[in-house]
């Protein structure tokens, strides 16, 4: 239940970044980036919970291993996100964009 209700977050926050994309002349936007990470972070946290609640009715070791790895690598994607967003979040508030980063880097 938990993984239909990550998939549905997932389809919302994919179709309110599409039609703002749309809207915003199809000119990227970190906004709109964020956006979309913030909402799949947040639909992969509920198909993690689900993971986790699928781990009660487990019945054999093989299962146990397959849902642990699982989890390992939706949590590493959701450590990922986040440490994108938070990284985002700093270029913003610091009003950095592509340009300004390119010329720090190059320099």
């Amino acid at each position: 239940m938990l993984e239909g209700f990550a998939a549905v977050v997932i389809g919302i926050v994919s179709c309110i970044v599409l039609i703002g994309y749309m809207f915003s002349l199809f000119k990227p936007e970190e906004k709109l980036r964020l956006g979309l990470a913030r909402g799949l972070a947040l639909g992969l946290e509920f198909a993690l919970a689900g993971e986790i609640l699928r781990t009660i009715v487990v019945r054999s070791f093989d299962d146990v291993m397959i849902l642990a790895a699982i989890i390992i690598l939706r949590g590493g994607l959701s450590i990922l996100i986040h440490w994108e967003i938070k990284h985002t979040m700093g270029c913003l508030r610091e009003d950095c964009q592509l340009k300004d980063m390119k010329n720090k880097l190059e320099k």
